[in-house]
Order: C-alpha cells, then sequence, then structure tokens
C-alpha cells in the first residue's frame, strides 16, 4: 500500500481546454497566466485562440452609420473615415448629454457648439472666442486670435481677454519670452555678485588669519 503525499502548499486548478484537475506548486501557477494539463491541449487551445483572433481582425463589407456609405472595415468599426468618426463622436455626446465645457491639456476651456463658425471637427469651440464675440457683437476674424492680458489660459473675464493679429501675438509672445530670458539673467548675475562679494570677504578673513599665525612665528623665533 502505498502512501499519499501531502500537498505541501500546493494550488489546485483547471486545464483550460479539457478542465482536468491540476495540482500545482505555487511559483508556477503565479508565473503563467494559463494552466493545461498536457502539451497536446496547449496546442488545441491555442489552434482555436488563434483561429478567433483572425476572425476579430478580419474586414468585411459594411454601411456606414454617418453617411450610408459602402465600405471594407473591421467587425467593431462603425464609420468609413475620420470624418465620420467625429460626427458620430458629436451625435454621441449629444444622446447622452455630455457637459458642454471641457478643459484642454494646455489649459484652455472648449465649449461644444457644432454650429459655430470656429467649432473644430468634435464641434468644440474655445470659449475666450465666444465670450470676446459676444462682449464686442462681431465675428473674430480670420488670422486674428485672443490674447489673455493676465496670461492665465482659463479667465475668460471680457476685460481680460484682446483680440489680436496672430502675427502680433506671437511676436509679443517671443518679446515677454526674451524679458523673461532676461530677468531671470540679471537675477543670476546678482546671485554672482553676491557670491564673489562673500568669497572676497573670506578670502580677506584667511589672509588676516594667515599674517596672525606668520607673526606669532616669527615672535617665537
Amino acid at each position: 500500500m502505498t502512501e499519499e503525499r501531502p500537498n505541501c502548499g500546493r494550488i489546485k486548478t483547471q486545464c483550460l481546454q479539457c478542465e482536468k484537475i491540476l495540482v500545482i506548486i505555487p511559483s508556477r501557477f503565479y508565473r503563467a497566466k494559463h494552466h493545461f494539463c498536457s502539451q497536446g491541449c496547449t496546442n488545441q487551445w491555442r489552434k482555436l485562440h488563434r483561429q478567433t483572433s483572425n476572425d476579430r481582425h478580419k474586414r468585411i463589407e459594411k454601411r456606414c452609420e454617418i453617411c450610408n456609405s459602402l465600405y471594407n472595415g473591421l467587425v467593431k468599426q462603425r464609420v468609413c473615415s475620420r470624418n465620420c468618426q467625429h460626427k458620430l463622436h458629436s451625435l454621441q455626446i449629444q444622446a447622452r448629454g455630455k457637459s458642454r465645457k471641457v478643459s484642454t491639456g494646455n489649459g484652455y476651456i472648449r465649449i461644444y457648439m457644432p454650429s459655430h463658425h470656429r467649432a473644430a471637427k468634435d464641434g468644440y469651440v474655445l470659449e475666450h472666442i465666444l465670450v470676446w464675440e459676444q462682449a464686442y457683437n462681431i465675428r473674430l476674424p480670420l488670422g486674428w486670435v485672443i490674447h489673455h492680458k493676465n496670461h492665465l489660459k482659463a479667465d475668460n473675464r471680457p476685460e481680460n481677454l484682446e483680440a489680436l493679429p496672430r502675427s502680433e501675438h506671437n511676436s509679443n509672445r517671443m518679446f515677454q519670452e526674451l524679458q523673461q530670458i532676461i530677468e531671470n539673467q540679471g537675477l543670476a548675475i546678482k546671485l554672482l555678485k553676491q557670491e564673489i562679494r562673500l568669497h572676497t570677504w573670506q578670502i580677506k578673513e584667511l589672509n588676516k588669519k594667515l599674517n596672525e599665525i606668520t607673526q606669532e612665528r616669527m615672535d617665537i623665533h
């Protein structure tokens, strides 16, 4: 009669293909994502999984939900082009009743208004353009941009906004950047002068101490 060996902390699991009970060590259980009882089960599962993944990437003839044109697309694809994708996204926003105001990664605020003449393909327009046009009751001309006087991109009060040609705005921004560089260099020069004064004072003190030490030695001799 043979004695049964203890599990010694082993983990019970099932073969992913044939559902056979497996008892494996913890390191093997946590190292592998899938577990199989034999190489045959492994090959069968991989073959089946490869077929389903190929079907997922197979292209079929479909009809676009926006422009109603025929195209060859993936199974999950709903539209034929990027423009139709933007229109579909706008319709989804309207259907969900999503917030009309969003903030961009660079600090600006955008409002969903697809009917505006400055709206992007996704239907959003910059809030500072809307505020300026409502304040002055005119359209922002082409080639013009809105400048924030206090340089806070989210501060869209009418008194903080100024319309400028793009070339003038860019030149002003370059001038401000150069002015900032000059101010930083001036501050750095000021700090260097302070360090020079400190080092000069330290050198004088060291010379005094050196003279005192040499004088004491001469008195001894």
